[in-house]
């Protein structure tokens, strides 16, 4: 082979070695930077009081779906926050319901020790009102029958959390677990997208949901 061939082989090899160095590296940041995003990709929006589940099927204001478990969950966001565009956060927990929150191991420079001690956390810290800096929900992991097959996540605002505790109570009480019972989310009526549950029907599919429950609970905590 003459060498000028040799030499344009060896370039052409050398710059296909760099290429998947590139691509690998690529391929580590992203993964490293859905990582560090709080909010799931599995996530239902209620954008305009609509539910809209992940694949882009809108629903509409009322949304049917068993409950596997729930999370508690707490995320400080950059400053200008947009619902319609969310930013990763600054600093953010995710725990059992009703269990001391601290924030997620992933948090470079953690507000505090602990989210109850944490100032942003303390009502009148927002930076417009009276109300908190950081934003409280709960992540729901939920089936939604004849949509989905696998959990998706819907969530209550700290404005709905009040009546989703009652809800669940009464579901509690009447069903025994949260998966013997199919559901109704819809809205409140807020300005602004507050969901909450009501009703509660007979789930066919309730032992099939119901293995489910730990598993889809696990994957809200290892966000």
């Amino acid at each position: 082979m003459p060498k000028t061939e040799e030499a344009s082989q060896d370039l052409a090899e050398i710059k296909a070695q760099e290429l998947a160095n590139i691509e690998a590296q690529m391929e580590a940041d992203a993964k490293a930077m859905q990582e560090s995003l709080v909010v799931s990709t599995s996530r239902i929006s209620n954008a305009g009081k609509q539910f809209t589940l992940p694949d882009g099927t809108v629903i509409g204001p009322k949304l049917e779906a068993v409950i596997l478990g729930y999370a508690d969950a707490s995320a400080l966001y950059p400053p200008n926050y947009d619902p319609n565009n969310i930013q990763p956060p600054i600093c953010y927990a995710i725990g059992k319901a009703n269990e001391p929150l601290i924030p997620n191991a992933k948090v470079e420079k953690p507000e505090a020790p602990t989210c109850e001690e944490c100032p942003n956390n303390e009502y009148g810290s927002a930076s417009v009102g009276q109300g908190k800096a950081c934003k409280n929900e709960y992540q729901i992991a939920v089936i939604i029958p004849g949509h989905t097959e696998t959990p998706v996540t819907l969530c209550v605002s700290a404005t709905g959390r009040k009546g989703f505790n009652s809800s669940m109570s009464a579901i509690l009480k009447s069903f025994g677990h949260p998966s013997k019972a199919i559901i109704t989310a819809e809205f409140t009526d807020a300005a602004y997208p507050v969901v909450k549950i009501t009703g509660g029907k007979p789930n066919p599919d309730a032992v099939m949901h119901y293995n489910m429950a730990a598993d889809a609970v696990q994957t809200l905590l290892d966000q």
